[in-house]
């Protein structure tokens, strides 16, 4: 609750076998914190589990745009746009 200020949030975990959609709370729970120029980075998006947590975040929050980062395991990068 008295987190602010947060310019990167880097998304990594928990893994997968936690359950599905895990790493989706990152963003609703945080997402007040951040700096309106705040990075949010989802990392394992060739995981079909997160690829849908990135579409759930852009569907909830459009002022987010996102990139693809062509990475080992690809991640995406949103930004408020």
């Amino acid at each position: 609750e008295d987190l602010t200020g947060i310019d990167l949030l880097f998304v990594d975990g928990p893994p997968a076998a936690t359950g599905a959609k895990a790493r989706y709370p990152a963003l609703p729970l945080l997402r007040e914190a951040l700096n309106p120029a705040a990075t949010v980075v989802l990392d394992d998006l060739v995981v079909p589990d997160m690829q849908e947590t990135l579409r759930l975040w852009l569907d909830a929050y459009p002022q987010f745009g996102s990139e693809i980062l062509p990475l080992e395991k690809q991640a995406a990068l949103l930004r408020k746009g």
